[in-house]
Formats: structure tokens, C-alpha cells, sequence
């Protein structure tokens, strides 16, 4: 098995310690071709994978011992599987004639994975018999295949007998390799675009490429797109619009729609966004993507095509897609427009959640790495998205955008890519939740986390709806205490520093790129902070 995983590509094994799981994590610990990293926290492990998949661009095993234990993968997987990132889940499981006989760590863990993996596998771990060794390396084969050509987790359930601990005699392990299934001659397809064109490139987020950024500078150049990119998009192209959710949250009504929206990556953040370009009627969309299943986002999917966006790309120039000239002017204006009142507007804001990430922002170090927590850190983020030097990479956990297990995800991150800085940027329920992180031993030097502690979900408050309704702190907020988290960064040996006005803030922004293994704790006003939010927006609007 282990030798199998080594011949497909796989460095890094995730080990979740457990007694029935022994056989598996022996063969990989002992195979000495592996970086063994082991995390005590089935959930947190899952997601330490998922980070290190991502960094390294690698499958990642992990590995995971009977019962209840498995179940704590499926948040990480589920996150893999919208995020496209290669898993191999390999859960260790009682035997069949033990399943619902009242026999410890015993469940029905067959397929509990199939709606979040590209395929499951059950296994017969210890079985000697020649068949049964055929079929298992040729399931293990064809599952490594699937996760890298398909580009998402898949499950295997391992049932093992005792003894746990005795390795068996090993075997020849067979390798084969499946073949990608997509042509090149997909980019010759003839696409009857519209007349008059009126061209979007909408980036969703993907991993950094360098041929789509050099494609989509050309484009902007010869053929007048518009092309609108969030930080998670990490396309640092200068030309184009950074700030979507800015301009739509102005009166659009002078502004020329898009009749043509050519997408490519994965989800988009801006929820203004989603409802703009689905209110567009007659909006003729093709969406670049490799996965097995249609993505109509914006429900007005003509075609989803397969193969790389930059070859897409590059074939639209040489077509070419011509944009209208007055069209693309429209919107570069708009948007430049609203960084200059942006700019404006942060000469006298108060301190606040809004005001600590335009310190942040404007303060992280070049050719670092940040992480972006989910809710609120991601769309202060994307705000201020135009002050972060060009060298910056952006992950976050956008697959299914879940809060369980942003800070192991970044710790995997860190572990996969040591020599360069990494800072996490989360909310203080998101850290709290996933705490077992700092668990992990050795800890990443080259992790700093940023807790912006505003006592609770303020995202609540930043949405329409639920800021609102009565039994919004008790029911929705979850208002905690006003507590630090200094006790729990002593408790695992790590720095730690609080923020609680601006001259902190200052001192920080000064030390920042110096901060190594750390815990930053940012405190802030909720109502104020959701106020000065609301006043951000309705400044905007004042001044359209």
C-alpha cells in the first residue's frame, strides 16, 4: 500500500493516532519515503491534509482509525471535493462479521463518505490469499488515479483482524497510471458567441497561474475585457476590477450589462455579484471547468467547456472576442471611482473591525501567504483586497466555506511550505472552534495567527436579515464574553500579543513581518463595527 502511494506522487501522510489503524500507519511510518505528520484531532487532521494537498499541489494520504473517529473527516472532505484537492482517505474498520455486534468503535463505515468523494472503496486489509492482494493494489491504484486526474478525495475503508501491531510479509505491489481524459481538440470548438459583445472574465478562486494572468493582460490589452478578480482569484493582474462588490453596491442603472461572461475557477465571494449577473437577461455564459458536474452559478450556463483557461483564453484573443471599447471604460471609471472614495472614507473611520483590516492589509509583508477565515475576515479582505502587495498568495477554505477547520488547514499550509511566511486571518469563533490546531507538535514556525476577536459571528450583523430579528445575539451572534485568548496561547507555548486600540495596532503593523509562530489577538467593538460597515455602504451609494 505504502509503496503504491509513493510511486503515484504522495510525500505526506496525515496520521490521526488510533490502535486499529496500527497495520496502515506502521506500513507508512516504516516505508521512511514519507513526511509523517501526525495530529491527534480526527477533524483538524483532515483539514491539516487538505492544506497540505493544496500547498504541495500532491495527493496527501490520511490515515484514520475505526468508528466515530472516521466520521470527524467529512468536513475536510467535503471542503476537498468543491475545492478539487487529491485525498486519500484511508480509514481503518472492523471487521464485517463484528459490524452491529455491540463491538467497540464499530459502525457501518462502507461508503459514509459518497457524497463528498469521487469514488469508495472497501477493502479486505489482511487478507493473504492472491486474488484478494490483486484487487486490492489494483483499487488502490485506480483510486490514487481518480484523486489525481480527477482532482478531488476519495475513501478507502480498510477492515483489519488482530493482531494490530505485526506487520505481514510484504508483497509486489503493481502500479498503473490512467490517462487524463482531456483533449486538446475541445479548444477548437466553435462557440456561437453573440453579436455586439460585451465581455466579462469572471476569475473564481483558484491557485496561483501565471499563463492565465499573461493571457488575461493581453485580453484586457487587444480586446477591451472586463475582467473582475477577487484576492482568492490570485490573478495579480493591475488592469483589472478588484473592488466588484464596491461598484455593484452603487446604482449600476448607467453602466452597460455584460452580454458575455466567459468564468473559470471555483466559487466567487461577492454576493452582489451572483445576484447581478443572475438578474442579467439573455447573459450567454461559458464556464471553464474540468469537474465531472454542470456548475451554473449564475443560472445561464450555454456551455461549460473542459481544459485550461489560459489555452481558452489565448484561443478568444486569436478569435477574436472583441469587447465594446465604451463598455470597458464604463467600468474601469466606476471602479477606480470607488478605491478613490474608499481611500476618502478611511481618512476618518472609527477604530473598528473595518479599520483593522485596512491596517492589516496595507501592512503584510510581500511574497507571504495568507489565509483567509471564513464570514467576515473574507469579505473585509476583499475590500482592501488593492492594498496587498502583488507577491501575496490567498487560500481559503471556499469549497463549502465552513468555519471547523480554517486554522489546521493553514497549519498544513505552513507545515508543506516552510520557507516562507504564513498569516492566518480569522474570526474568534472560526479559531475557537477549531483550537485543537494548535494542538500539533511541532508547532509551524512560520504561522502567525490574527484572531479578530469582535465577541462573536458578527457576519450576522454584516448580512441582511438576520441583523435584524430580535434574538440576534442570543440565537444568531452567539455574543460570548469579553475574554482573552492569551491563557490558551500560554497553554500550547506560544507568543502572544493583544491589540485593543490603534496605537496597539500601529506597534503591530510595525512588527508584523517579525512575528513568526504567534497568536495576535485583535479586539473590537461589534455594534461599532457593524455600524461603521453600514456606513461604509451607504457612503458609497451617497456618491455614485
Amino acid at each position: 500500500m505504502a509503496t503504491i502511494c509513493a510511486a503515484h506522487g504522495v510525500q505526506d501522510v496525515v496520521i490521526a493516532p488510533g490502535s486499529r489503524s496500527a497495520p496502515i500507519t506502521l506500513a507508512f511510518v516504516r516505508h521512511k519515503g514519507f513526511n509523517c505528520h501526525t495530529v491527534i484531532d480526527e477533524r483538524s487532521a483532515g483539514y491539516v491534509a487538505l492544506g497540505i494537498a493544496q500547498q504541495s499541489k500532491r495527493p496527501v494520504v490520511i490515515i484514520c482509525t475505526s468508528g466515530t473517529a472516521a466520521l470527524n473527516l467529512s468536513p475536510a472532505l467535503a471542503e476537498a471535493m468543491y475545492s478539487q484537492v487529491p485525498i486519500i482517505a484511508l480509514t481503518a474498520d472492523r471487521p464485517a462479521a463484528w459490524i452491529n455486534q455491540d463491538d467497540g468503535q464499530s459502525i457501518q463505515q462502507s461508503h459514509i463518505f459518497d457524497a463528498f468523494v469521487i469514488q469508495s472503496y472497501n477493502l479486505e486489509g489482511d487478507s493473504f490469499h492472491e486474488d484478494d492482494i490483486w484487487f486490492v493494489q489494483r483499487s488502490l491504484n485506480e483510486a490514487l488515479c481518480l484523486a489525481i486526474n480527477k482532482k478531488g478525495p476519495v475513501h478507502i475503508n480498510i477492515p483489519l483482524h488482530e493482531p494490530l501491531y505485526e506487520l505481514p510479509a510484504t508483497h509486489t505491489e503493481t502500479i498503473s497510471m490512467l490517462q487524463s481524459d482531456i483533449s486538446s481538440e475541445q479548444y477548437n470548438f466553435n462557440i456561437p458567441f453573440p453579436s455586439a459583445p460585451r465581455v466579462w472574465i469572471l476569475a473564481g478562486q483558484q491557485d496561483v497561474d501565471a499563463e492565465t494572468a499573461k493571457a488575461i493582460e493581453h485580453g484586457i490589452r487587444v480586446c477591451n475585457w472586463v475582467v473582475i478578480t477577487e484576492s482568492l482569484s490570485n490573478l495579480p493582474v493591475a488592469a483589472s476590477i478588484q473592488n466588484i462588490n464596491e461598484v455593484l453596491a452603487s446604482d449600476t442603472d448607467t453602466l452597460s450589462a455584460p452580454n458575455i461572461l466567459i468564468s473559470f475557477g471555483r466559487s466567487v465571494v461577492s454576493k452582489k455579484l451572483k445576484q447581478y449577473l443572475r438578474s442579467i437577461p439573455d447573459l450567454f455564459h461559458v464556464h471553464i471547468d474540468n469537474r465531472r458536474h454542470l456548475v451554473d452559478t449564475f443560472r445561464h450556463l450555454s456551455y461549460q467547456v473542459k481544459g485550461e483557461p489560459a489555452v481558452w483564453l489565448n484561443t478568444l484573443i486569436e478569435k477574436p472576442l472583441l469587447s465594446e471599447r465604451d463598455f470597458f471604460e464604463q467600468w474601469i471609471i466606476q471602479a477606480q471611482n470607488k478605491q478613490t472614495q474608499l481611500h476618502t472614507f478611511a481618512q476618518s473611520v472609527p477604530y473598528s473591525d473595518w479599520y483593522i483590516f485596512h491596517q492589516l492589509c496595507s501592512a503584510l509583508p510581500p511574497d507571504s501567504i495568507l489565509h483567509i477565515g471564513n464570514s467576515s475576515p473574507v469579505r473585509y479582505t476583499q475590500i482592501f483586497f488593492h492594498l496587498l502587495p502583488a507577491s501575496i498568495t490567498y487560500y481559503g477554505n471556499r469549497g463549502v466555506s465552513g468555519i471547523d477547520g480554517v486554522v489546521s488547514t493553514a497549519v498544513g499550509h505552513a507545515l508543506a511550505c516552510p520557507k516562507k511566511n504564513h498569516f492566518l486571518i480569522v474570526g474568534d469563533l472560526s479559531f475557537q472552534y477549531d483550537s485543537n490546531a494548535l494542538w500539533i507538535n511541532p508547532f509551524p514556525s512560520n504561522l502567525t495567527i490574527i484572531v479578530i476577536n469582535n465577541r462573536g459571528g458578527s457576519i450576522f450583523r454584516l448580512i441582511e436579515g438576520s441583523k435584524h430579528v430580535a434574538e440576534l445575539e442570543d440565537y444568531f451572534e452567539m455574543r460570548q464574553p469579553a475574554r482573552k485568548f492569551e491563557h490558551l496561547a500560554h497553554h500550547f507555548g506560544l507568543p502572544y500579543m493583544c491589540c485593543t486600540n490603534e496605537k496597539d495596532l500601529a506597534d503591530l503593523r510595525e512588527n508584523l513581518s517579525n512575528m513568526g509562530a504567534a497568536i495576535i489577538e485583535i479586539q473590537s467593538d461589534p455594534e461599532l463595527s457593524s455600524q461603521t460597515f453600514a456606513d461604509f455602504y451607504q457612503y458609497l451609494r451617497q456618491n455614485s
